[in-house]
């Protein structure tokens, strides 16, 4: 399957939306991850729950690509991001994959209304150079 990119055939749309198999990370001597598996069909929600320090932020880094499991495979829609590189793992995120990250201090001053209405101080700074810099919406 290397080299497909997303897979776009009848076995990908009847692929689970995620699968996760025998997942596990370490960091250094300390296993977080020890072989977490589950499948998530189209359409089916998943709550991820458990005291702080149980490895779900770790979790999701590793579903999301942002750090890897040390083992184990990761399949969004059929395709195995574990083996991806980099720009196969950023076309799927465009595509498949949306993050929401926790930490609010990424742009604390300013509301989801603000930062949609591009009405503040840096916003031609952020913008991507060669872009018309619109926020697409989903109508909401």
């Amino acid at each position: 399957m290397a080299g497909r990119g997303i897979l776009e055939t009848r076995e990908a749309k009847e692929a689970a939306a995620l699968e996760v198999e025998d997942v596990r990370k370490s960091y250094g001597e300390r296993l977080v991850l020890r072989g977490v598996g589950f499948r998530l069909e189209r359409g089916e929600r998943l709550a991820l729950v458990g005291p702080s320090g149980s490895g779900k932020t770790t979790l999701l880094n590793c579903l999301g690509r942002v750090d890897r499991p040390n083992s184990g495979s990761i399949r969004v829609h059929g395709e195995d991001v574990t083996r991806m590189d980099s720009d196969a793992m950023a076309g799927l995120r465009r595509r498949r994959v949306g993050t929401v990250f926790q930490f609010f201090h990424l742009l604390p001053t300013l509301t989801a209304a603000r930062i949609r209405s591009r009405r503040w101080r840096g916003w031609d700074r952020m913008r991507p150079r060669g872009t018309s810099g619109r926020i697409v919406s989903n109508g909401r």
